[in-house]
């Protein structure tokens, strides 16, 4: 994160058009990885209930830790339940877990890092010692701290997650915004008479967008890690909903000799949140006008 929170303030300059960084991230390998697995991530969870072969809470009796065959493609879990229909399933979850939570962080820490950069003085300083007082502590640490309090559960740890990483977007948009508050259209607008809330929405926050935008792209992969993890010790998605961490912690104690109740959803997380990352990555080298080329 922080080499993304270093650079994301000159994202606030000049960023190519849609359809001319979609051509040049379309030569970046790792964005190709990124947008194919995403793809695929986001057809599986939206056509689940046409794309699974089984129901993923039906359990099959006859069939306890299948290996993977011809009617379980990737094997059975301990109680008889297909995984790949728990994981087609369980990107759903992910998904509408990581948008949710992104959600909550970019919308609160978007709003508190405007007002922090566009008001300063104590507002600036209150907001941003709140901030710092969250980053101290790591975001899965401040995530379990939080669910602790109020308890597992999906709706707990998404609203967790949410505190987690807002304070990585109030920092950078306040960065961001401190930039934009001193250009001229800015300094014009102020001497015209234009409204403090008129100026904020019309002009600096149509200008804080872009890393807004990649820091929401990584931040889903580090969702689904930090939801994964989560539901892997007991405190986010409870038995016996399909979720990728849930699944894992049910499989560990199965390991070695039933190698597939763990590995295939280990994997589903591994390229999830490594798609998300190179995307990321991706926007910013090519929406940072000091790293992308010309062309």
């Amino acid at each position: 994160m922080s080499t993304l929170e270093t650079s994301v303030p000159d994202l606030v300059t000049a960023a190519p058009g849609p359809l001319t960084a979609l051509r040049r991230m379309l030569r970046h390998p790792g964005a190709v990885f990124g947008v194919v697995v995403i793809t695929v991530e986001v057809l599986a969870a939206v056509f689940a209930s046409w794309l699974a072969p089984h129901d993923p809470l039906h359990t099959y009796q006859d069939y306890v830790l299948s290996p993977p065959s011809g009617r379980f493609v990737l094997g059975t879990d301990e109680v008889g339940r297909d995984v790949l229909s728990r994981i087609i399933y369980g990107a759903r979850i992910s998904l509408e877990i990581a948008a949710i939570c992104v959600g909550i962080a970019a919308v609160l820490g978007s709003a508190l890092g405007l007002l922090a950069g566009f008001l300063r003085g104590a507002t600036d300083a209150v907001i941003m010692r709140a901030m710092d007082a969250l980053l101290a502590f790591p975001e899965i640490l401040l995530a379990i701290a939080v669910v602790a309090i109020l308890g597992p559960g999906l709706n707990n740890t998404m609203a967790a997650i949410g505190v987690a990483l807002t304070p990585v977007y109030a920092r950078t948009v306040r960065s961001a915004t401190l930039q934009v508050a001193e250009s001229e259209y800015v300094r014009a607008a102020r001497v015209v008479g234009v409204p403090g809330w008129l100026i904020l929405l019309r002009h600096v926050l149509r200008n804080v967008q872009t890393p807004i935008i990649v820091i929401s792209t990584v931040n889903v992969g580090t969702t689904i890690l930090i939801a994964a993890g989560l539901s892997y010790v007991g405190l986010g998605a409870q038995p016996p909903t399909p979720e990728w961490g849930s699944m894992l912690s049910s499989a560990h104690n199965y390991l070695p000799d039933d190698w597939w109740t763990a590995t295939f959803p280990g994997l589903a997380i591994t390229l999830s949140v490594l798609a998300f990352n190179l995307l990321g990555d991706a926007l910013r080298d090519y929406l940072d006008p000091r790293l992308r080329g010309v062309g």
